[in-house]
């Protein structure tokens, strides 16, 4: 496991306003009326580009932000997305899949900031991810 890279990751997403972190949502806007396709420019410019360049709130899950830190440059033609993140924080596949798809993830406000704090804090004290 890459502790600082962890460390860094449980660091940023402890800063950002608790909303712009979504377990079902690699990136996205969180207003549904800006019509904001993040996608198109993640193809074109990469993900820190995508979630920099709007003011739209733009948020992701675990992943997501694992990219934007570690590979702002990736874009979606560039393979897979949650191995380029999991590789980034030394994460073998088990980790990455408990890590990134918790049960239940796609559900809407099921995972908080908070648990996710709490389960990245525990990864890297203990190396297994426990979500509670």
């Amino acid at each position: 496991m890459n502790i600082p890279n962890l460390q860094r990751l449980r660091d940023h997403i402890a800063a950002l306003p608790p909303e712009r972190i979504q377990m079902p949502t690699l990136f996205g806007a969180l207003d549904p009326e800006n019509e904001i396709d993040l996608t198109d420019i993640v193809v074109e410019s990469g993900l820190g580009p995508a979630l920099d360049s709007h003011d739209c709130g733009t948020c992701a899950c675990i992943a997501g932000w694992a990219l934007y830190l570690f590979h702002p440059s990736h874009t979606l033609g560039g393979g897979s997305l949650t191995s380029g993140a999991a590789a980034s924080l030394g994460l073998n596949n088990d980790q990455a899949t408990e890590l990134f798809t918790p049960p239940n993830f796609e559900d809407p406000g099921r995972y908080t900031q908070a648990d996710v704090i709490r389960t990245l804090d525990h990864l890297i004290a203990t190396g297994e991810v426990k979500w509670d």
